[in-house]
């Protein structure tokens, strides 16, 4: 913990507490297998807490409790990011202390390595959480584990359950290439190209507006001729898009569209919004296939591209598709986000796993360092040993 924790601690454990307090749905209601968070750092907390909160919300899906366990430092911290404390406010989640015991059924995932856990525990194996690591990475290799998908927005997942995202998928007469997002000055940042060789967000759209400016339209309705694929970007003077978006209505909108340009965020190529578009089967235009596990596949589930100039070739091979090989890459684009990227299935197998049967080890490879070009260097080094 870091000092801005200890300074913040009197306003933050306050909040906790008052988010905490109100539990009017009692505890009948989630009644299935409960998951415990055995917490010793804040490392969870990244990207605003939103992965911390999407597990709280899964969890409630399969009515299961999520207990967190912690110090009072820590809670006080959860409760400062907006997500965390959104967590707090759910029906399905608790606090105990770091010295009481958790329930012996529980799912128990701590996020420090087995031989530094403290903390007594009912009998039941633990699940380590390596986040921000990729599995050939340091010390904690785990090959036979599991990878958590990368959530959608938190503001998103209540609008994306099952039977969301079927309608959607069901969407008929898609068009286009589609981004809606922010333009700030922020996401232009030169972070992308030294951590991780790909083009910024601010690049690709600024490229894309260069070479195809008067096919351009700022939404679908301004569309007048079907003779090439229209390209839906927001306006340049805007920061975000120029008509918001509803939250209810995002998924829907997504689906309109054959294809997605997956634009990076601030301090990772990951965003959120690649997970929203390819569940409703929007195949995604992107330049950081590998980050994915398993990794996307050109011309299967995604479009890829390397640079500026591959970019422009993207596009141009997608204005000689028909629409039969669209429609069998967006049907393939659903199938993945069903087996690898749908977070209510990865809690809802952790959750029915028998001890023996549970991983040891997860990993959430959501992290601001380019772990990939270590892996294969990793890889190469011990190729030739």
């Amino acid at each position: 913990m870091k000092i801005r924790h200890y300074l913040r601690y009197p306003i933050d454990i306050a909040r906790a507490k008052n988010r905490l307090s109100d539990r009017s749905a009692g505890t009948s209601v989630f009644g299935n297998r409960p998951i415990v968070l055995d917490l010793y750092t804040p490392d969870l907390l990244i990207d605003c807490g939103r992965h911390f909160a999407s597990i709280a919300h899964y969890a409630a899906q399969h009515q299961s409790a999520l207990i967190i366990r912690c110090q009072r430092l820590l809670l006080a911290a959860i409760a400062h990011k907006p997500f965390g404390t959104q967590a707090l406010e759910m029906q399905n989640v608790s606090w105990v202390g770091d010295d009481q015991l958790v329930p012996a059924n529980a799912v128990v995932m701590t996020d420090v390595a087995n031989r530094d856990v403290t903390r007594r525990l009912n009998g039941q194996p633990i699940t380590t959480m390596l986040i921000g690591k990729d599995f050939m990475i340091g010390d904690d290799i785990a090959p036979a584990g599991s990878v958590m998908p990368y959530p959608m927005h938190p503001a998103i997942l209540k609008f994306a359950d099952r039977s969301c995202l079927l309608a959607s998928r069901a969407t008929s007469n898609r068009s286009g290439l589609f981004f809606a997002g922010s333009q700030r000055a922020k996401y232009g940042r030169d972070v992308m190209r030294k951590g991780f060789d790909v083009l910024n967000r601010l690049e690709i759209l600024d490229c894309v507006r260069q070479t195809y400016e008067q096919r351009i339209v700022t939404q679908r309705s301004e569309v007048q001729s079907a003779d090439r694929m229209p390209i839906i970007l927001p306006p340049t003077e805007a920061g975000d898009a120029a008509v918001p978006i509803s939250t209810d209505q995002w998924l829907p909108t997504l689906a309109q569209h054959q294809f997605f340009l997956c634009c990076p965020g601030i301090a990772q190529p990951m965003c959120h919004n690649i997970i929203e578009a390819m569940s409703v089967g929007v195949i995604p235009v992107v330049e950081y296939p590998e980050r994915f596990c398993p990794m996307l596949i050109d011309g299967q589930n995604a479009i890829t591209y390397r640079g500026r100039q591959g970019l422009h070739a993207a596009i141009e091979r997608i204005d000689a598709m028909d629409r039969d090989v669209i429609a069998a890459i967006s049907e393939r684009v659903s199938t993945y986000y069903d087996e690898h990227l749908d977070g209510e299935r990865f809690i809802g197998r952790l959750l029915s796993e028998t001890n023996e049967r549970r991983p040891s080890a997860i990993c959430l490879p959501f992290h601001d360092e380019n772990l990939t070009a270590m892996k294969s260097i990793k890889l190469a080094a011990a190729a030739v040993a």
